[in-house]
């Protein structure tokens, strides 16, 4: 046989281009690509039954036992409970802090959510002077808790026959009580009605009167 025609057959053969045998893989060959992977197949599956994220809680002030309306509210009165936040109510009080000392102007059931609006609106701001004064010892203090109270304030004039009168009315009492073994109240008044009081108190005793229907417990 020829060299050209054994050139022939051989450039002939299946699977062999110019003398040398093509493998799968070799430089300078094309592989098919594989089939794209689908896109969930990626992603690990979820885990069935995984807990998700914790709910939501909020606070909220508690009435524990009955309030009658006027009364001021104390430690003793109030508990914060926790509770999901979907579940609070619109305008209830969070925390305690902010309204011990407050009045409340509806009475309380036990058990009850504190709510703003259920609150004896704090006094307006006033320009005022904090006055304190002696009192008549004999007759004392009202009973109970006078302070945010209104009350008038009574001369009694020294000597017999003299008529008491009225030297101020509708004050704001600011504090009341014992100090030394004197009664002493604080008052607040309007700036022009210092002088009126403080010379009221060198004629004669002064007596507190509370103005009835509030609530003094």
């Amino acid at each position: 046989m020829s060299a050209r025609l054994r050139w022939r057959l051989t450039s002939r053969s299946p699977g062999r281009t110019g003398g040398r045998s093509i493998q799968p893989g070799a430089p300078g060959t094309t592989r098919s690509a594989a089939p794209p992977r689908p896109a969930h197949a990626a992603r690990p599956a979820s885990r069935s039954g995984s807990p998700g994220p914790p709910a939501a809680t909020a606070t909220q002030v508690v009435v524990v036992r009955p309030i009658p309306a006027g009364a001021r509210l104390t430690a003793r009165d109030l508990a914060v409970v926790r509770l999901p936040a979907q579940y609070a109510p619109s305008g209830a009080v969070a925390g305690p802090r902010a309204v011990l000392g407050r009045r409340v102007a509806v009475a309380l059931p036990t058990g009850a959510p504190l709510m703003e609006a259920e609150l004896a609106p704090d006094a307006p701001a006033f320009a005022g002077r904090d006055v304190a004064v002696r009192v008549d010892d004999a007759a004392g203090l009202p009973a109970g808790d006078l302070a945010g109270v209104r009350a008038d304030v009574m001369l009694a004039p020294s000597g017999h026959g003299s008529e008491p009168t009225v030297v101020l009315a509708d004050v704001q009492v600011v504090a009341a009580g014992r100090i030394d073994g004197v009664a002493v109240a604080t008052l607040r008044l309007p700036p022009a009605a210092v002088a009126t009081l403080i010379a009221a108190e060198s004629r004669g005793s002064l007596r507190l009167v509370v103005r009835a229907g509030q609530d003094v417990r």
